[in-house]
């Protein structure tokens, strides 16, 4: 089994005629929580993308994940072991199903219901949906649930089937501060309660980096910016050239930082 769970190298992806990620590297073993930072339009959609084997590198690149090269491997296998929570996953509130069916989907990997599920997994969704704190959206359509109520769903839809990567993509992107601090101390418990997942956590906010990621990659017009240890990665000099603006950090008694513009 590969040591890592993420390893790219040289990758550049070009849509549409233009460069999106450029030469980009990335070396992620397993059971190491990594976080993905950089403004918007920085590449971290493509590189989810990527991962997913619903873009490609150019000659040149390649991409290995949980042990598997692309293109000398079968990816819809692959993407059953590959699970991401998305509030981008807007594809649900087309579809009428309860917050238990949406969890449900999860196990196949699919985007609506095809068979009927055993009662065996209708009780595994249903402690994914406990472990989030939302057996009360069992019933209710996924639709007309809130934001928050929707990225808990999400979530638990993610963890069913036991990924070994999970790519948290922008999770909180549509909190409120509340809900978005209850999110993020729900997601600093997955590796405890989950020892088996590899967590990738995508974020243009560098107060939404809990200390469960030790480690990190700085992504910037495209490129790997930098990448180590938490401590080393978010400094006030690195963060300032990513974002392009100066950026003062004042550290909070939750173990993060939060950032000031001057």
């Amino acid at each position: 089994m590969s040591k890592s769970v993420i390893k790219i190298n040289n990758a550049c992806v070009y849509l549409d005629g233009r460069e999106i990620l450029h030469n980009f590297e990335l070396d992620i073993p397993r059971g190491r929580h990594t976080f993905i930072l950089g403004p918007n339009g920085s590449g971290k959609t493509t590189l989810v993308k990527l991962l997913l084997g619903h873009v490609y590198p150019a000659v040149g690149g390649s991409i290995e994940v949980l042990g598997r090269k692309f293109g000398s491997s079968d990816i819809r296998e692959l993407r059953r072991h590959i699970a991401v929570a998305s509030p981008m996953l807007s594809v649900f509130t087309d579809i009428n199903l309860s917050g238990l069916e949406i969890v449900l989907t999860g196990i196949d990997s699919v985007f609506g219901i095809f068979r009927e599920y055993s009662e065996h997994e209708k009780e595994l969704a249903m402690l994914q949906l406990e472990k989030f704190n939302a057996l009360h959206l069992a019933d209710r359509s996924f639709k007309n649930m809130s934001s928050g109520e929707q990225i808990r769903v999400l979530i638990a839809r993610a963890i069913v089937c036991s990924p070994a990567l999970l790519i948290l993509d922008e999770p909180s992107v549509f909190l409120d501060p509340a809900g978005r601090e209850k999110l993020l101390s729900e997601i600093a418990l997955l590796p405890e309660k989950n020892p088996e997942i590899t967590m990738l956590f995508i974020t243009q906010r560098i107060e939404d980096i809990t200390p469960c990621f030790a480690h990190g990659v700085l992504i910037a017009d495209g490129r790997n910016f930098d990448s180590g240890n938490t401590s080393t990665l978010l400094t006030e000099e690195k963060l300032s050239k990513i974002f392009n603006i100066n950026i003062k950090l004042v550290p909070g008694i939750n173990g993060r930082l939060w950032s000031i513009c001057v």
